[in-house]
């Protein structure tokens, strides 16, 4: 289960760190119809993760199999509030996840998420689905001149509850079997660069 919950946690801090890096080169200025879009997919999937790292620790000492983890994750699908009422407060204690609620903006879904301790209070996220299928009804967002600046305090805020998960996950070495035999064939296939 530590297993599964370090490899959640990772890729939506590697993600959290991508959207980072676009926010201060890419998308830097306001709500755009290309841009925009795209950051809002990844700013909402990664955090989906974050969700169901804390899912997947609820699961520590229950027995749960692999294939019984997957179902029951497929089952919360992208819905943030499902997934978030399934954690209870002794794991999300110290966390600083206040609160996830659906709520409906301008036809658009989306999740209101209250945090804590942080300048940022409040984080809204598309709907995964919402946002990916909103061409079928021609659907435009209101503009927000700061998008990227808020969106990046909101990504720092985020990186801050992505280590404070990491910290509840101890480092086991899930992984160094793995990493020898793949470094070890990396090498037989690549001898130029170990020359």
């Amino acid at each position: 289960i530590y297993k599964f919950a370090n490899n959640a946690i990772s890729r939506a801090e590697c993600g959290f760190y991508f959207l980072k890096q676009c926010l201060q080169k890419i998308h830097t200025g306001g709500t755009d119809a290309a841009w925009s879009r795209s950051i809002y997919i990844l700013f909402s999937y990664n955090f989906e993760l974050v969700l169901k790292t804390l899912f997947i620790l609820t699961k520590i000492g229950c027995g749960v199999s692999k294939e019984k983890l997957k179902q029951e994750l497929q089952a919360i699908s992208h819905n943030f509030e499902k997934c978030f009422k399934k954690i209870p407060s002794s794991i999300l204690k110290d966390i600083g996840i206040k609160s996830v609620k659906k709520t409906s903006n301008k036809n658009f879904v989306e999740y209101t998420v209250k945090v804590s301790d942080s300048d940022v209070k409040t984080i809204i996220f598309q709907e995964f689905s919402d946002v990916r299928y909103d061409f079928l009804d021609n659907k435009f967002r209101s503009p927000d001149y700061a998008e990227s600046e808020r969106m990046k305090k909101e990504t720092e805020t985020l990186l801050e509850v992505v280590k404070k998960i990491k910290e509840k996950i101890p480092n086991l070495n899930y992984y160094e079997k793995e990493y020898k035999e793949w470094y070890k064939k990396f090498q037989e296939n690549n001898p130029h660069l170990f020359n």
